[in-house]
């Protein structure tokens, strides 16, 4: 997402504006937001492609319990990462 950075700085409106007019020329934008585009027709049509129940598409259909416990994994993972180091045995110094 690093390479993609400047995104949320743009006027969504705007943004709206380049992809219309890429939609009718993709030469009539930069080549940066062409290629953008291209990369983002490209996952659309393939998410528009999965059958239903597959990938991101669970969550849509109502399946929130796994969703919960997708949640409660990163809460945990994080939690460890954040006060993990207080229960190890071990001394970093010696």
């Amino acid at each position: 997402m690093d390479t993609y950075s400047y995104l949320s700085n743009v006027d969504s409106a705007w943004l709206d504006d380049q992809y219309r007019k890429y939609q009718q020329d993709p030469a009539s934008v930069e080549p940066s937001w062409a290629h953008f585009f291209e990369g983002f027709d490209l996952a659309r049509k393939r998410f528009d492609d999965l059958p239903a129940g597959t990938s991101g598409a669970s969550a849509a259909t109502g399946d929130v319990a796994h969703l919960r416990k997708e949640f409660k994994v990163l809460e945990l993972i994080s939690g460890y990462r954040t006060r993990g180091h207080f229960f190890t045995h071990t001394n970093p110094v010696r």
